[in-house]
């Protein structure tokens, strides 16, 4: 037998989390995401964004959406944004990974980025980041 949580819980579950975001910093790589985000960051650092405060607004029907994503403006590097690690706002302790995508670009992801190809110099920015919980 599965477990399913309520909406209402979903949503208790999501505010809980969205406190964590709160000035965290979204680094970008290239290639392909770890396989659990306790391994070492792979490929090759592309830009790096900054959470505000508050970082979602409250959980809606299980998700919650970011409000306010600082944009990076200027890329370390050329290449193409293939995932990202989210950082706590002190740098070190990672949070989330996540696949990079372009709804713009037809591309999928959990991190709606602007485009995955970044050049060096640029800005880079996201349009949307939605977290879920599964019922």
């Amino acid at each position: 037998m599965a477990t399913h949580l309520s909406v209402l819980a979903r949503n208790v579950e999501l505010d809980a989390l969205a406190s964590l975001f709160d000035f965290a910093i979204m680094r970008i790589f290239t290639g392909l995401q770890p396989q659990s985000i306790g391994m070492p960051e792979t490929g090759l650092l592309l830009a790096q964004l900054q959470f505000n405060q508050p970082a979602f607004s409250p959980a809606q029907g299980g998700i919650i959406v970011a409000t306010n994503i600082l944009p990076d403006p200027a890329a370390a590097n050329d290449g193409q944004a293939g995932w990202v690690r989210i950082y706590h706002a002190d740098g070190i302790t990672p949070i989330m990974d996540g696949a990079c995508g372009c709804s713009a670009q037809g591309i999928p992801g959990e991190i709606d980025l602007v485009s995955i190809f970044i050049l060096k110099g640029s800005i880079v920015a996201c349009h949307a980041l939605r977290i879920g919980t599964p019922e």
